[in-house]
């Protein structure tokens, strides 16, 4: 029997799931992150995907305070970093700073590795669909479709 369920990240009414619902959106100083996680599908179907990555400049995540902040950031960067290498005929083996640093400052607050994982695009990639209901048997969306 497992005595501690906190050391794994598990909580006895919500299981996996985070304690608190995940982050929808980063603050507004990430407003550039937010516009292109919501154009990524656009951008793959256009080939602009890479070119607009590549203008990004590392952003600051010292600003991000809370687990929610952390865990929206690692979905973002992780899912930009994977449209990067994989969202063309061609793949490529190196991502842009603008991409590569911050995720790798965030995957290391939270001991994630940095690419796409089960933890941001399942456990930390949902909504409820109505947030009054207290229970979340069926009563939720995914976040992004990645």
């Amino acid at each position: 029997m497992i005595g501690n369920l906190t050391f794994y990240q598990v909580n006895s009414a919500r299981g996996f799931l985070p304690i608190e619902d995940p982050l929808e959106y980063l603050s507004l100083e990430f407003e550039t992150w937010e516009y292109i996680a919501a154009e990524v599908p656009t951008l793959l179907m256009t080939s602009k995907l890479r070119s607009t990555l590549e203008k990004l400049k590392p952003l600051d995540i010292s600003k991000l305070e809370s687990e929610r902040q952390l865990r929206r950031t690692m979905l973002v960067l992780a899912v930009f970093a994977s449209a990067y290498v994989w969202g063309e005929p061609q793949s490529i083996i190196t991502i842009p700073k603008g991409i590569a640093i911050p995720l790798w400052e965030v995957s290391e607050k939270l001991s994630l590795p940095p690419i796409v994982c089960y933890a941001s695009v399942v456990l930390d990639n949902w909504k409820r669909l109505d947030p009054t209901f207290r229970t979340l048997n069926c009563h939720y969306r995914l976040l992004r479709k990645q």
